[in-house]
């Protein structure tokens, strides 16, 4: 019996206590949750910006003469030319 009274004064001395723990949990919880969204976003940006990144790659550039003539561009090249 004892036991159970120390168990209980414990428990309303350092009631505060457990409740700042239990607030402390909940917002890490949160937190991890907003980080979590937050490395999707810039996970799908990423994705976004490497497929623009690799289109781009295959584009024929406007510096180009466009109209496959003997015509030289601003480059001194003929034709269609890409940046591959």
């Amino acid at each position: 019996m004892d036991a159970f009274v120390a168990m209980r004064r414990f428990m309303l001395t350092n009631a505060e206590v457990f409740q700042r723990l239990s607030t402390m949990e909940y917002h890490q919880l949160k937190m991890q949750q907003h980080l979590q969204e937050s490395d999707k976003r810039i996970e799908s940006v990423t994705e976004s910006f490497l497929a623009i990144i690799h289109n781009n790659n295959n584009i024929v550039s406007p510096l180009y003469n466009k109209n496959n003539s003997n015509e030289k561009d601003i480059n001194g090249h003929c034709g269609y030319f890409s940046h591959d």
